[in-house]
């Protein structure tokens, strides 16, 4: 009786243990929930940004930003998207820290990775397609 695990019955006289998933079975969810996000982009959602590159001769106020992802006190305002290559361009607010804020590329699956504790990042669904100068927080962390 030390076998405490879940039992199924093969026969009417036998019960035999039922065998743990396998572990490339876990792993397959284990990735799928890693790499999710609450409310996230679809791949037609993704289409309306500009490939990256294409707004680099932009200047930064005129850069429209299509996507926002925020979570507690972080921001990530998009401006670009590598479908290719998973990444976006845009602004970074993290912690609320305007000081360290800048402009990089952010891969999509990192963002899609990020947890603390049950929380995950969320997309704006409200957001509506502005230019990066009338975003009040990018306009304060840009600010020398």
């Amino acid at each position: 009786m030390g076998f405490s695990g879940a039992m199924q019955s093969a026969s009417s006289d036998s019960c035999l243990p039922v065998p743990p998933p396998r572990f490339s079975e876990r792993l397959k969810y284990s990735r799928r929930r890693l790499l999710s996000m609450w409310n996230e982009p679809t791949p037609a959602d993704l289409s309306r940004l500009p490939r990256l590159g294409a707004t680099s001769k932009t200047p930064w106020q005129r850069k429209s930003i299509y996507e926002h992802f925020f979570m507690g006190a972080s921001d990530w305002y998009m401006a670009e998207y590598g479908e290719r290559v998973r990444q976006f361009f845009g602004f970074a607010i993290l912690n609320g820290d305007s000081d360290n804020a800048e402009w990089g590329y952010i891969s999509f699956d990192e963002l899609r990775s990020v947890r603390v504790g049950q929380f995950e990042v969320d997309r704006d669904l409200h957001w509506r397609v502005r230019p990066a100068g009338e975003i009040e927080k990018i306009v304060q962390a840009m600010k020398p």
